[in-house]
């Protein structure tokens, strides 16, 4: 284009009109162009006389009309228009975004406008991003949201809100952390403030109250990150209580089934081993008897009678408490509480074992409380009580002392069984009440045992609704305490 000017004021203008980047225009307020720069063949694709002298409304979008007529109101008004988006058709047909800005002087309007496609584009597809995002985030099942420095939550989806017990979205929003009781009760309080405070990365299972009071178990991923210079919480919390449940029933049914391997290994240790033992010393003694019998002296029938007699004691014993504890471990063996008086079991039990007590020159001692009532079942308190005073004989030397005693405690009756004997090392007295732990000691005398009574005892006891304990000090002597419900 050649034009012709007048002064090198109007050479001046004609040029900076047609160097800007920007789009150019003089219009009036009908929306008649009444000049344009060159910009406007290279963004749009006319040629300037074919936009000249053309109502400017003849291109722009049908959906934009109505704002832009708007606009030009607003101009014939004295108003200024900053930052007024509309699409204006190519010559190919297509649309452009272009961004005005417009300034009406006397009746004409001078406008500067951009090319703003390639913007309006990215921010469509960062928006379509960010509703795709929203919509994946919505519907997770796992809970996520993030905090500010504060503790303030800024953004958290339904699942987030649903598991620590928010009403709602917006409710949970409201919040600051340092404000939910819920996240006190827990770890999870502690366990965010010490992620956000330092900026780490944390994975850890936790158990957590919710704000409804459900009891659950949350598998948590805390990440600290900074933003604009400001630190900010990432909580990734899914909940997995039924999961948890299931690993705990598992791990319940692997204890029990371990439970149970470990007494049927127990059962044919005794029957294979225990028990066939004294029956061998029975068939031995027995039949030396029945072979040499004439050749043998008063002294010496004597003395293997007493064997006899002290094998088939003990033979008998272990028989007992095998059959008890068998009808313990299969449900066979029924529970008949009655009010008892534990002086007088603990005489019983004392009478039926004072010759054997007599035997190695130890004394037994009744010092429980005349007045103290239990309701338990007879046969079990009465099966115990001789299981730990036959087993504190046993680990008691000559000349020593068993004393029995009893206590108060809240609902419960204490009995003590107390020996002067050899006492434990720790070792062993973890080993003790152990299905699992095959542990038995030789008595002062020699008195083997099978570690089944110490076993029987404390099923019974559990079986009243008491517990059992062993203190013990070696060299120094052992006492066993169990309880059992007031009457």
């Amino acid at each position: 284009m050649n034009a012709q000017f007048n002064d090198e004021a109007e050479y001046g203008y004609f040029y900076f009109f047609n160097l800007g980047v920007d789009l150019f225009c003089i219009s009036d307020y009908s929306g008649t162009l009444r000049k344009l720069n060159f910009e406007w063949e290279r963004a749009l694709g006319y040629k300037l006389e074919e936009l000249e002298g053309v109502n400017f409304l003849d291109f722009v979008h049908n959906e934009d009309r109505i704002t832009t007529i708007s606009s030009l109101t607003d101009l014939r008004q004295g108003k200024s228009v900053i930052e007024f988006d509309n699409r204006f058709r190519c010559k190919d047909g297509s649309y452009k975004w272009l961004e005005w800005r417009s300034q009406s002087v006397g009746e004409l309007v001078y406008s500067a406008a951009r090319d703003v496609t390639l913007r309006k584009r990215q921010e469509r597809e960062l928006e379509n991003a960010l509703n795709f995002s929203s919509r994946v985030l919505q519907s997770s099942p796992i809970g996520i949201s993030t905090y500010d420095s504060t503790g303030q939550c800024k953004s958290c989806n339904r699942a987030y809100a649903d598991i620590v017990g928010a009403p709602s979205i917006d409710m949970m929003i409201s919040h600051n952390f340092h404000q939910i009781r819920s996240w006190k009760r827990s770890e999870l309080y502690d366990l965010a403030l010490h992620t956000l405070r330092n900026q780490l990365e944390v994975h850890k299972e936790i158990h957590y109250l919710s704000s409804f009071g459900k009891e659950m178990w949350l598998d948590c991923f805390l990440t600290g990150f900074k933003m604009n210079d400001e630190s900010h919480l990432l909580m990734v919390i899914n909940d997995i209580t039924e999961k948890k449940e299931i690993e705990i029933a598992m791990q319940s049914y692997a204890d029990e089934l371990r439970e149970l391997n470990a007494a049927k290994d127990k059962f044919f240790s005794i029957i294979s081993h225990d028990l066939r033992g004294p029956f061998q010393g029975l068939l031995g003694y027995s039949k030396i008897l029945h072979t040499e019998y004439d050749n043998l002296s008063d002294d010496d029938r004597k003395e293997i009678i007493n064997s006899i007699d002290g094998l088939s004691i003990n033979t008998y014993k272990l028989l007992e408490n095998l059959l008890n504890w068998t009808r313990l471990q299969t449900g066979k063996m029924t529970y008949n509480p009655e009010v008892l008086n534990v002086k007088m079991v603990c005489a019983g039990a004392i009478e039926l074992l004072r010759l054997v007590a007599e035997n190695k020159g130890i004394e037994l001692i009744n010092d429980v409380a005349v007045k103290h009532l239990v309701k338990a079942d007879l046969n079990m308190v009465q099966t115990v009580t001789r299981n730990l005073i036959s087993n504190a004989i046993k680990f008691t030397n000559e000349g020593g002392k068993i004393t029995l005693s009893s206590t108060e405690q809240e609902s419960f009756i204490l009995i003590s069984v107390e020996d002067t004997g050899v006492g434990m090392r720790k070792e062993e007295k973890e080993m003790l009440f152990r299905m699992d732990a095959q542990h038995t000691s030789v008595g002062t005398a020699g008195e083997k045992g099978t570690g089944l009574g110490l076993l029987l005892c404390k099923e019974m006891i559990e079986r009243c609704g008491g517990t059992i304990v062993v203190e013990s000090k070696l060299g120094v002597g052992s006492t066993f305490i169990f309880s059992l419900p007031k009457a």
